[in-house]
C-alpha cells in the first residue's frame, strides 16, 4: 500500500491508494477541492483538520 500526503488549498489530505491516481484537481461549487481519478479508485481516504 502506497500512503501519500496530498496538499490541495492549504489544506491536507491523507490518500492510502493502491492505484495509480491523476493529478487532476477540481473545485466544486461549495469550494472544496477534489480529485479525479482517472485509473483506479482510492480504497480509503481521510479529511485532515
Amino acid at each position: 500500500m502506497i500512503v501519500d500526503a496530498v496538499i490541495l488549498a492549504g489544506k491536507s489530505f491523507i490518500i492510502n491508494d493502491d492505484e495509480i491516481l491523476s493529478d487532476k484537481v477540481t473545485y466544486p461549487i461549495n469550494g472544496i477541492p477534489m480529485i479525479d481519478y482517472v485509473v483506479g479508485a482510492v480504497k480509503d481516504s481521510k479529511y485532515i483538520e
